[in-house]
């Protein structure tokens, strides 16, 4: 959906130590297991701390400085 070739590194928005590499156009692979953006998302928000029960995965991880959830608008208003 934003153009991430399988293989690339996202990085958490809110560490940038934390890191996931595209699976597929669904899915990361995150410390070691295939997951979602919005699962690995909330696994590094329990970490860093918060107790939130669900998240929006694409709002906190970047490729290219750039989150996922920002690519995606920027893409869709050059259409």
């Amino acid at each position: 959906m934003v153009d991430i070739p399988p293989g690339s590194t996202l990085t958490f928005s809110r560490d940038r130590n934390i890191i996931c590499t595209v699976h597929d156009n669904k899915s990361v692979t995150f410390e070691g297991e295939i997951t979602s953006l919005s699962a690995a998302a909330l696994k590094a928000l329990h970490r860093l701390g918060y107790n939130w029960t669900q998240v929006q995965g694409p709002q906190y991880w970047q490729f290219e400085d750039e989150t996922l959830e920002e690519r995606r608008q920027r893409m869709e208003e050059a259409i």
